[in-house]
């Protein structure tokens, strides 16, 4: 095999194993729009009786090796408390991304939703950095997450 052989050959296989940071990205920003319309279909009654007010707002996220790109913060308006989904990061260790959640001015006070790096992935609620803090994210432990700061948000006079 000539030496140009051999540099073909080490091209395409250096194409063959070359990451698609931009297939990366795209999932990550969908992986997180999925996650926002499952939480709209879990509180549409809420929602539709005006309990429950759900926006999103185009933030711009610069990574390393992935780029910058755009994506959604989602808030959740409960009628006072502004509970807000904010994209930390596809590119973490341990998941493939994490997004911080907390209450409007209780940023000290966030939990994460980290992506995990199963096949199929999927969302856990981690309330601290310790795994024994881990649950699965779904509507009951959500909606556990949200009741327990209600109970301690002051309410009007």
């Amino acid at each position: 095999m000539s030496l140009k052989e051999k540099l073909i050959k080490l091209s395409e296989e250096k194409k063959n194993h070359d990451i698609n940071w931009d297939e990366i990205r795209e999932k990550w920003i969908k992986n997180t729009s999925e996650l926002y319309e499952t939480i709209k279909e879990w509180f549409r009654e809420l929602i539709d009786e005006g309990y429950m007010k759900i926006t999103t707002r185009e933030i711009s996220i610069s990574e390393s090796n992935i780029g910058s790109y755009n994506i959604d913060r989602l808030y959740i308006d409960l009628s006072g408390p502004v509970l807000i989904l904010n994209p930390f990061a596809r590119m973490i260790i341990g998941g493939k991304g994490r997004i911080d959640v907390y209450f409007r001015g209780n940023v000290s006070e966030k939990v994460m939703l980290i992506l995990s790096e199963e096949d199929p992935p999927e969302w856990e609620l981690w309330k601290s950095k310790d795994l024994r803090n881990m649950v699965p994210f779904n509507k009951a432990n959500f909606e556990n997450y949200i009741e327990d700061f209600i109970s301690n948000f002051p309410s009007n006079p």
